[in-house]
């Protein structure tokens, strides 16, 4: 039908698509990644920093993804690298987070944060720490996944066969457990009863041109919702309260220059504090692949752009069927 002229548009996602020349990718703002019970009692170990950053750092992101969802994006930063924030210098115009140098001297328990979040011997490290805490006992995890998709399946294996060669069958396992997709949300329900040890088909909506804004973080005041999916202990959520109010309705709520720079670096530190204290670890941008009529006006050149909003105005114009 797209080559007759009955559709605009196809997606082009499967892999006979993989060497095309004319293809346009689109990233959403959403941040997928694992979810990690930090507050288990039936599986102390979650519960342990070191286990945590060994996930983090221990995460083949790119690998994982190649094996079962390719056309997404690594991404293992909280604030992707589509993420912009208005110019102090000059409000009408965007710049982008990840080039500021306030979100560059952002570290993880010290470490500099790198473009694929792959670091094995430094997730070894944190492993075998948690590992001692852990009595010298093996670790087992159960991870959940959403039922009836055959990539977000695909996803988990890739995940469990990594970690578990990663870490070695006598000192770690990871299960996993496909539930009803609906069931996915309700069991990382921070107010509820936390009924999971891990999850990895969940994820994040960030705000690409206001990163300070984002409620899912909120743990007090008017913004706080209860169907949020994140954990933090409670002084990090009382530091994170108290920059996004900052931004929201405190000292830097303007549009000046000086509220923008202090805005820029509440984002900064509001992402540091993600990275070392929330459990919700990032892995990907979650991306299509298109085939797109050439009579489709997508302002851009060359396949050169802003790939969220030029791509997504042409997708706007497109008869689908």
């Amino acid at each position: 039908m797209y080559k007759n002229g009955e559709l605009d548009v196809v997606v082009a996602n499967t892999e006979e698509y993989d060497d095309y020349p004319d293809v346009y990718y689109l990233y959403t703002p959403d941040n997928y990644g694992i979810f990690i019970n930090s507050e288990s009692t039936t599986n102390p170990v979650l519960q342990d920093k070191n286990f945590r950053y060994a996930i983090y750092w221990g995460f083949d992101r790119e690998t994982c993804l190649k094996m079962s969802m390719p056309t997404n994006r690594v991404n293992p930063y909280h604030y992707s690298e589509f993420v912009q924030t208005p110019d102090p210098a000059n409000p009408l115009e965007y710049v982008y987070m990840r080039e500021q140098p306030e979100t560059a001297a952002t570290r993880l328990d010290g470490h500099e944060l790198t473009a694929t979040g792959y670091d094995p011997a430094l997730a070894e490290e944190y492993f075998a720490k948690a590992y001692e805490a852990n009595g010298n006992a093996k670790i087992t995890v159960e991870m959940q996944y959403s039922e009836g998709s055959e990539a977000r399946k695909a996803w988990a294996e890739a995940i469990q066969y990594h970690f578990n060669e990663l870490f070695g069958a006598e000192r770690f396992e990871m299960v996993l457990r496909a539930v009803p997709h609906a069931s996915i949300y309700e069991n990382m329900n921070r107010y509820g009863d936390l009924p999971y040890d891990m999850s990895c088909t969940a994820g994040i909506f960030q705000d690409i041109k206001e990163p300070w804004d984002n409620s899912n973080w909120v743990y007090s005041g008017d913004d706080t919702y209860s169907t949020q999916y994140t954990l933090l202990g409670e002084e990090a959520a009382a530091e994170w309260d108290k920059l996004y109010y900052e931004c929201m309705e405190g000292i830097y709520k303007g549009n000046d220059e000086a509220s923008l720079r202090g805005k820029i670096e509440n984002s900064a530190r509001m992402e540091e504090i993600l990275f070392n204290e929330a459990t919700f670890i990032p892995a990907y941008s979650r991306g299509d692949r298109y085939l797109i009529s050439e009579h489709i006006n997508i302002l851009m050149e060359e396949n050169i752009g802003d790939p969220y909003e030029f791509i997504y105005f042409g997708l706007m114009q497109a008869r689908y069927n």
